[in-house]
């Protein structure tokens, strides 16, 4: 991959003049660096692309390295397609086109979401939730040297990039001699300290910790739930711990309905449940844990009936116990509860 051929594509939607000109700000810094840049008002034509605007978004996406996706609510409601009619069709049309491609590679290849600085990091969608994200304009510098390095040594952006300094060939060969005697001492040591270590520190561990402590969330913000005729139409509902006030729990929600319930410990998302709906009525919900560097453990989805009925782990992660597949669980409330207070 190198500088010349290598395409970055900008996929927003045209929500207020002041984002559009977030969008001109960031275009014109990733070209100053010396990127190749695409972004839909470069097509000056008055009717369009030739080919229409459909056909074109499309092959931006397909042909393009990388394709940077900033996130506001207006893209998101598009992304999701929430949009009212004979709104948003390109925002929509390019959210349909990205969600397809990570359905069918079952991973994250080339797309990057973005976030204004102190935007709420819960606009970014499930879908992306385990990829870094960069706030524009506060790292714009970073992720232009991001992009220009990935570009140069053809890593994916999501790759750990290391410098290595050539050697020389006779110490190359010492080095590999020192290697292979260490090794061979301290061979047994190494296998019994990797072993403990997996033992103690191993993601099922982890998963598990993280489970028990959304159940106990669920469980002592239930208690402490405010009047069940309390209604919110739209907007964000904060849950603090009653001893020492910690932020525990916000639920999102849109035109009377709970979309989200996002769970904290120690100030970093740990969980995130989305609900369906049909005819007004909660009938499953899909449940993601989160590490703490934000990346998907384990996707569980449940039934009307509370039963678990689909466990997946996350493909890039480290090889999981079999009891982590033979998990018997429940939603630790009954559907009719899964919106306590409502």
């Amino acid at each position: 991959m190198d500088n010349n051929s290598s395409k970055v594509f900008v996929s927003y939607a045209h929500s207020t003049p002041e984002h559009d000109q977030l969008i001109t700000n960031l275009v014109n810094a990733l070209r100053k660096k010396g990127l190749i840049v695409t972004v839909d008002i470069d097509v000056k034509t008055p009717q369009g692309p030739e080919e229409g605007w459909p056909i074109w978004m499309k092959r931006q996406i397909k042909n393009a390295d990388w394709v940077l996706i900033f996130f506001d609510k207006v893209y998101r409601r598009r992304f999701d397609g929430e949009e009212a009619l004979n709104k948003g069709y390109g925002a929509t049309w390019e959210g349909a086109i990205i969600t397809h491609q990570l359905y069918r590679a079952r991973r994250n290849e080339h797309f990057i979401p973005l976030l204004a600085d102190n935007a709420n990091v819960e606009l970014i969608p499930d879908e992306l939730i385990g990829a870094n994200y960069y706030q524009i304009p506060k790292q714009i510098d970073e992720l232009c040297t991001k992009l220009i390095s990935a570009m140069d040594t053809g890593h994916s952006i999501f790759d750990f990039l290391i410098e290595r300094k050539p050697k020389k060939t006779w110490e190359t060969s010492v080095g590999l001699v020192l290697a292979v005697l260490v090794l061979a001492i301290c061979l047994p040591m190494v296998i019994f300290g990797m072993s403990k270590l997996l033992r103690h520190h191993n993601t099922f561990t982890a998963l598990r910790r993280t489970q028990l402590e959304v159940q106990r969330i669920e469980v002592e913000m239930n208690r402490s739930a405010v009047p069940s005729n309390t209604t919110i139409l739209t907007g964000d509902r904060e849950y603090h711990d009653p001893v020492n006030g910690e932020h525990k729990m916000t639920d999102t929600w849109s035109e009377g309905k709970l979309i989200c319930r996002s769970f904290f410990a120690g100030g970093r998302l740990i969980a995130r449940d989305s609900f369906q709906y049909d005819k007004g009525m909660v009938v499953g919900k899909v449940r993601v844990y989160m590490d703490s560097n934000r990346c998907v453990f384990l996707e569980d989805r449940f039934s009307q009936d509370g039963l678990l009925t689909i466990k997946r782990h996350c493909p890039e992660g480290l090889e999981r116990p079999a009891e982590v597949y033979l998990d018997d669980m429940r939603s630790p409330l009954p559907p009719t509860q899964l919106i306590f207070y409502r």
